[in-house]
């Protein structure tokens, strides 16, 4: 690998860089990677809830 004589703040903004071109390669190309999906919540089941045959009737 090429050694250039570069101060270490050069070499963490060119690292930067670099990791900004990955970011934008990586959204192009795969975009879902980059989003992490939401969680899942589950609802449960309602007890006092009645069911369609069991409502009473319309007036």
């Amino acid at each position: 690998m090429l050694s250039l004589p570069t101060s270490p703040r050069t070499a963490r903004t060119v690292r930067g860089l670099i990791g900004a071109v990955v970011d934008a390669v990586r959204s192009v190309i795969a975009p879902a990677s980059l989003v992490e999906p939401p969680a899942v919540e589950t609802v449960p089941d309602p007890v006092d809830v009645l069911a369609a045959d069991e409502l009473p009737a319309q007036w």
